[in-house]
């Protein structure tokens, strides 16, 4: 089923590339759910489809710029582990369809928190 969405999903994104179809479209003949039919599991190619590459641009900006400012009080260590746990949980969205739902914006909230609590930051002696 994933091979099919990725086959309508991309032609989509072909059609309309820049601003997409608008949120909440979903292809007629390719209906993962009835009751959350715009919902597909490939949920990174299925938010391009829908806002476009300009607007997953400006997605992706609101999503790394809070994380880009947590990590300049963390060790270099810390900030390449919590990179890397961000791109798992992006690379997720190939095969959960409910990354962008609210438990995964919790998840990505627990991941700020964990990056901004005291337990990761980097503690600068004053002379």
């Amino acid at each position: 089923i994933r091979y099919l969405q990725q086959q309508g999903i991309y032609e989509q994104i072909y059609n309309n590339p820049f601003l997409g179809k608008g949120l909440g479209y979903y292809i007629p003949n390719i209906i993962r759910s009835d009751n959350t039919k715009y919902l597909y599991e490939l949920q990174i190619p299925a938010l391009i489809m829908q806002i476009g590459f300009v607007g997953f641009l400006f997605y992706l900006l609101f999503l790394f710029y809070p994380l880009l400012l947590s990590l300049k009080n963390v060790s270099k260590f810390n900030a390449i582990l919590f990179i890397m746990v961000f791109i798992v949980w992006l690379g997720n969205s190939f095969f959960n369809p409910y990354l962008f739902s609210s438990p995964g914006g919790i998840a990505f909230s627990m991941i700020l928190m964990l990056i901004n609590s005291d337990l990761f930051k980097v503690h600068y002696e004053k002379n």
